[in-house]
């Protein structure tokens, strides 16, 4: 495995992890937030239980009428917790389904590139077994060459010739 898909695969393990944790944050948010529901939906049953009162004096009967719109906000603020607790979970999975979704996409190309650099040091391992280095000689001309030069070596010169090479 080369550095770069070393690289791909550990960055898709740490998309993982913050899927995982994603996952983790948004349930925990969520029950937070219905916990919150539940105790709003405890004072709404609390001012449901004063409702049933019977107040004789008209303070009492605007004590009542203020009780009413205290409870329908409560009970306004229960359901808005129990959709906030919904959509923190829903966000929470959406974002942990989209992060392990471009972790298997970055995991599948390492492994894409992996197998591809592997077939070909394995071409070129192949190509290399049959190449023969006599026959390489044999057409590249250094061996004419070789002989060519070989042949001037043993070339006997005149005497005059010679002594005029060696002494420049």
């Amino acid at each position: 495995m080369g550095i770069g898909t070393a690289a791909g695969h550990a960055l898709a393990e740490q998309l993982m992890a913050a899927a995982t944790l994603a996952r983790a944050k948004g349930a925990e948010l969520a029950h937070r937030m219905r916990t919150e529901a539940q105790e709003i939906r405890t004072a709404h049953q609390r001012a449901n239980e004063l409702n049933g009162d019977r107040w004789a004096s008209e303070a009492g009967r605007a004590y009542r009428r203020q009780l009413e719109e205290h409870r329908e906000k409560i009970r306004h603020q229960a359901e808005q917790a129990e959709g906030t607790a919904a959509m923190i979970a829903a966000a929470g999975e959406e974002l942990a389904n989209d992060l392990t979704a471009k972790a298997q996409v970055i995991k599948a190309a390492a492994s894409a590139v992996d197998n591809l650099l592997g077939k070909l040091a394995d071409g070129a391992a192949d190509a290399l077994e049959k190449l023969n280095p006599g026959e390489i000689i044999a057409r590249s001309g250094v061996q004419k060459a070789q002989s060519t030069l070989d042949s001037l070596m043993h070339v006997s010169l005149p005497d005059g010739l010679s002594s005029l090479i060696r002494t420049h």
